[in-house]
């Protein structure tokens, strides 16, 4: 189990890039489909930390949405 996930652990083939909280708009992350409280997580440029006391099990699929703020 990890509590932090960095775009290098992305699933091979795909590209994986989580902007800086500062340009985030909105943010939806899903662990095995199920969406999870903003309160749960936070983002950081490149980083995904879970906060809960049980991150999510080895194995899960982890989605994250981002809407950002482009000038």
């Amino acid at each position: 189990m990890k509590r932090t996930y960095r775009e290098e652990d992305a699933i091979p083939g795909y590209t994986s890039r989580i902007p800086r909280k500062g340009k985030i708009l909105l943010a939806n992350v899903f662990v095995d489909g199920m969406l999870q409280a903003p309160e749960l997580y936070r983002t950081a440029q490149g980083e995904l930390h879970f906060l809960s006391d049980q991150p999510p099990p080895a194995e899960s699929r982890i989605i994250a949405q981002f809407i950002v703020i482009r000038p």
